[in-house]
């Protein structure tokens, strides 16, 4: 268990960084399952821009945490997570998780149901080869590190996909249609 007094000094430096938070939603949770350099940042930012989110960038949170000196950054960053659905998500319940479950479904879906949220899964399915263009683009110099986990990337990506339902599925590789996935969401966010 992280310190309590821990996790309130993230969320001190986090909330600064957050829009929306006053706009009223209903307890949703959006997240993916995807794998890195699939869009799931450009796709977060449109979902926040037009259902007025709060959209969670675990980047963002991960940075704040390398600022404050820890070391044990992924099981401070999944309490953060735990903790802010648990205790700051008034009013604006609609959140999303702008990074890839693939790994940590479970514990995302308890953290969420615990806290009384609805999941809504996007799954985005991209081809390697879109992937190599798009990190060869992003990062030239630490490409090489990116692409010495990319088996494991897609590897985990597989085994989510084999055992979550997800709400939608949609394709990443060039034009992103996103009508379905709006109607798909106007539904959820209606009931």
């Amino acid at each position: 268990m992280i310190n309590r007094k821990l996790l309130d000094k993230i969320y001190n430096k986090h909330v600064k960084r957050l829009k929306n938070r006053s706009i009223k939603n209903k307890k949703l949770l959006i997240c993916f399952g995807a794998v890195p350099a699939s869009g799931k940042s450009y796709i977060s930012k449109i979902l926040e821009t037009k259902y007025k989110g709060i959209r969670i960038s675990t980047e963002e949170i991960g940075k704040i945490i390398n600022s404050l000196k820890q070391r044990n950054k992924k099981e401070i960053l999944d309490e953060y997570l735990y903790y802010y659905l648990r205790e700051h998500c008034y009013p604006n319940g609609l959140i999303i998780l702008d990074a890839s479950i693939d790994r940590r479904y479970e514990d995302v879906f308890l953290a969420a149901t615990d806290a009384g949220f609805d999941l809504f899964i996007i799954n985005i399915n991209v081809s390697r080869k879109t992937i190599i263009e798009r990190i060869r683009r992003r990062n030239k110099r630490g490409a090489k590190s990116y692409f010495k986990e990319m088996n494991r990337w897609y590897r985990e990506h597989k085994l989510f996909k084999d055992k979550v339902i997800v709400d939608i599925a949609i394709s990443n590789e060039t034009e992103l249609n996103l009508a379905h996935l709006f109607m798909k969401l106007d539904r959820k966010l209606k009931k």
